[in-house]
């Protein structure tokens, strides 16, 4: 009797857990849910990762995303409710929350965020993948390469920027620009992607001949990247990946590019992918709130491209997505003059304000004469800024069009007294933007970054270990687990790795 009872305790054990987890996972889909991804309990035997990094997104960017997809749907059905359109993100089952502060300082910056996410170590702020002492730590990049995975590394800003340099290069400064595109011959990438390659030239040579030599196709245009094939190292270089609000409708978009590296990278021992949604950041620095949807919004698209190919392989693909610091002190809420159609509004914005400056209010400024404060805006360029960003003047509250004059008048009068509120950014168009955040129910408390946790979704292979309280360098050595390895516990120039196989 002893016996028989011994023998059924572990059956009864596993019953018991498997019960627990398919409540779980049931209840992580009882939402809307389109993309259908588990939570998959196989504990490790990840041949195919994902790993997703909004740069300066936190739960602000994500939900006025959300919002403002609700209130552009519901205007053009002309209905009004309160309510929100679930982005890809947050629809994966498994949810977290990522500390972020660097070695040096509670509000990091991305070069030590990103060194965080690519080898589970904190250094410094400004520093690329080193320990404080200057020693390279080894990236997760690096040991997927060296287990056999084909590596990416994508972005919409430049590709030796901070975060994608992070995972292939290892610099004291992330302002060294030609030291980490000299790097990228030598590196673990097979497939480099972004807008541009800063400090290409320098002492060392020329970074993108270097790269040529090491292998690398070098391709600047859509024809050429989808003339690549897989076994091709590429290099990517698409000037046209501009702010989405900016860009032209057929520009390479970074859910095109995921689509691409995925075709290119799958092999029989599977790749580990980074795809980072650099513009998110910008538009927070810019504090402008269609940027921001804009960018994650195309950020999200990316991540749908990754689900596409989790639902080919199910049991095998996993999915991350994290951030690397929250940018704008970003909030939904204003004591301001609130729009009840502000959210959707946004979506008559045609420019950024970066944009609007230098194509409009520049030339416009050069060819005007201003005499004093006592001169008011002029109806020509009202009609400008509304045909830009759909303004519509005669319903602004009287806070709202102070705050345009004082910024016009600082703008034309060359008057940088008023700095802290318009960031040495230039006061009119910013003041532009703040009345369009505030009218869409978003207020800014910086220029800069901020210190707040910052969201992480997972589903798939292994994604339970990204539930929960994390710190940023919990997120690559849960991707090594994931894998079968295990991220190394000290800073090393090299790799060595045992995994088991697949």
């Amino acid at each position: 009797m002893r016996t028989r009872l011994t023998s059924r305790v572990p059956t009864l054990i596993m019953f018991i857990a498997l019960a627990t987890i398919t409540v779980f996972v049931g209840c992580a889909n009882s939402h809307q849910s389109d993309t259908s991804v588990q939570p998959s309990v196989r504990d490790g035997g990840a041949k195919y990762v994902f790993l997703f990094i909004g740069d300066g997104m936190a739960i602000p960017q994500v939900h006025a995303t959300e919002l403002y997809r609700n209130a552009v749907r519901l205007r053009d059905a002309e209905v009004r409710q309160p309510g929100s359109d679930r982005l890809v993100m947050t629809q994966l089952p498994v949810h977290g929350m990522c500390t972020t502060y660097s070695a040096n300082h509670q509000t990091t910056d991305s070069a030590a965020a990103g060194t965080a996410l690519a080898t589970g170590h904190k250094t410094n702020s400004g520093m690329i993948s080193v320990t404080p002492d200057e020693r390279p730590l080894v990236t997760i990049a690096q040991l997927a390469k060296a287990n056999g995975k084909k590596v990416g590394v994508i972005t919409d800003v430049p590709v030796n920027h901070a975060t994608p340099a992070a995972f292939y290069a290892h610099q004291k400064s992330r302002g060294q620009l030609h030291e980490i595109a000299m790097q990228i011959p030598g590196s673990c990438v097979d497939f480099l992607a972004g807008s541009s390659l800063g400090g290409a030239e320098g002492p060392q040579g020329n970074a993108i001949d270097a790269a040529k030599e090491a292998g690398f196709r070098h391709v600047t245009s859509r024809e050429e990247l989808l003339a690549c094939r897989p076994g091709d190292r590429v290099l990517s270089i698409t000037p046209e990946m501009t702010f989405v609000t900016d860009r032209k409708p057929d520009a390479i978009s970074l859910a095109e590019l995921t689509r691409t590296a995925i075709n290119l990278l799958d092999s029989p021992r599977g790749f580990f992918i980074m795809v980072e949604g650099g513009r998110i950041d910008w538009a927070g620095h810019a504090n402008e709130p269609k940027s921001i949807v804009d960018e994650v919004q195309a950020f999200d698209d990316a991540i749908a491209e990754a689900v596409d190919f989790y639902r080919r392989h199910p049991g095998e693909t996993l999915i991350v997505v994290t951030s690397d610091h929250e940018t704008g002190g970003m909030s939904m809420a204003t004591n301001g003059r609130q729009s009840a159609s502000g959210m959707a509004d946004l979506a008559k914005q045609q420019k950024t304000y970066g944009r609007f400056n230098s194509d409009i209010f520049e030339p416009w400024k050069a060819e005007q004469h201003w005499n004093s404060v006592e001169d008011n805006i002029p109806a020509e360029l009202k009609q400008r800024v509304s045909e830009v960003f759909g303004l519509d003047w005669d319903s602004l509250g009287q806070g709202q069009m102070e705050l345009l004059e004082m910024a016009y008048d600082r703008s034309m009068g060359g008057d940088a007294a008023g700095a802290p509120l318009y960031g040495k950014r230039p006061a009119f168009p910013v003041a532009i933007s703040r009345v369009l955040s505030e009218r869409a129910g978003i207020s800014w408390t910086t220029f800069g970054h901020s210190p707040v946790t910052v969201p992480v979704f997972a589903g798939g292979a292994s994604a339970y270990r990204f539930g929960g309280a994390l710190d940023n360098t919990d997120i690559p050595r849960r991707l090594a687990q994931a894998m079968r390895l295990e991220m190394p516990q000290q800073s090393a120039g090299t790799v060595t790795v045992t995994a088991a196989e697949y």
